[in-house]
């Protein structure tokens, strides 16, 4: 249908370009990320030990807010912290503050 006029590629959003066959976009790629299966490889024990947290943040609409959640790898229970920021800085002062409440050995 192109080749013979019908619609024209300029109309389209790529204008009518590809990439090339085997091109691997090199763009946002993660260079350091940290893999399940090696944390399972350097902690054997980890699903099952008392103490581990996986954290993770969730950003509020616009930027604004921000909340954390902390999840027990043995019973799954999920803890949220409010933080009045997304920022490293909030962040760390909201966890410092909160793991401050619990003996020094629990986690």
């Amino acid at each position: 249908m192109f080749s013979e006029g019908i619609f024209d590629k300029k109309q389209l959003t790529m204008k009518g370009k590809r990439k090339p066959n085997g091109h691997q976009e090199k763009r946002g790629k993660e260079a350091f990320k940290r893999r399940l299966e090696d944390r399972t490889i350097a902690f054997p024990g980890f699903d099952a030990e008392f103490g581990h947290l996986e954290g993770d943040t969730i950003v509020g609409k616009d930027h604004k807010s921000a909340l954390i959640t902390l999840v027990k790898r043995t019973t799954k229970a999920i803890i949220g912290l409010k933080v009045a920021s997304h920022r490293a800085v909030s962040i760390e002062e909201v966890l410092h503050q909160w793991l401050n409440s619990f003996p020094t050995h629990f986690f």
